[in-house]
């Protein structure tokens, strides 16, 4: 008899206990938040190819802009999504059998409309980590414009790469105009004001068709017994400043 009461009384004091304890804050004083941020940032893009004579000494950096809106649903997670610009600088060199190589200077836009999720593990943690996060995303990427710019024999050369007016080039079809891609970000932002914020991220992206292929014609462009594949992966930093649209700590 003595162990059931026991056993109740534990089993009261637990419910009791259950009932009345304070559940964790929410950190931003309303269920929902809003928030609007504008990043710069800039990027490295390692190229993965399957011939490395067709183009040496490559280098290809990004110079992204993007207008985002963060959607803070629960303490845990934020669903992102935006609009994303970025200029590319490319530069490389092209091996003649008859003569001195070619170095090549390309000039892109990037269009790119990302949307990502944010897991904030460390939310309840204290003000500098709440909104510290890590981020998986996807994006359609669109390459309107793709210039090249070379001088051979002291002539200058350039024009579009998807309708080149030279034989020094490859065949503009070849590549990706519209590709589609992953992103995997880890960052934090900090409030500089009641509604103000600096953020800073690392990131890194993987486009999943290659930019040089024939994908959407059917041509299997060949430099020597290897088809051309040449596929992107980028590793860059951004800082953002942003302002609080709804919900926060007012």
């Amino acid at each position: 008899m003595k162990k059931r009461l026991f056993i109740i009384i534990i089993s009261i004091f637990i419910t009791f206990r259950a009932f009345t304890q304070e559940a964790p804050p929410n950190v931003f004083g309303t269920p929902d938040s809003l928030r609007l941020f504008f990043n710069l940032g800039a990027a490295y893009n390692l190229k993965i190819t399957t011939d490395y004579e067709y183009q040496q000494n490559d280098v290809s950096l990004n110079v992204p802009f993007e207008i985002n809106l963060d959607y803070r649903f629960r303490d845990w997670f934020t669903l992102n999504f935006g609009l994303y610009f970025a200029y590319n600088f490319r530069m490389y060199e092209t091996p003649f059998p008859d003569e001195s190589s070619i170095t090549y200077y390309m000039n892109s836009l990037f269009i790119r409309l990302p949307f990502n999720i944010k897991f904030h593990p460390f939310v309840y943690k204290n003000d500098a980590y709440r909104n510290f996060y890590i981020g998986i995303g996807f994006f359609p990427h669109f390459w309107p414009v793709n210039g090249y710019y070379y001088v051979k024999n002291k002539k200058e050369y350039y024009g579009s790469n998807y309708a080149p007016q030279t034989s020094d080039l490859i065949d503009g079809r070849l590549y990706s105009p519209v590709n589609f891609g992953t992103k995997f970000s880890i960052g934090n932002a900090f409030l500089i004001s009641s509604k103000g914020l600096f953020g800073l991220e690392l990131y890194a992206e993987y486009l999943f068709l290659p930019y040089i292929n024939g994908y959407y014609y059917g041509i299997d462009y060949k430099t020597n017994s290897n088809v051309l594949l040449e596929f992107t992966a980028s590793f860059g930093v951004s800082i953002s400043f942003g302002a609080q649209l709804m919900g926060g700590n007012d």
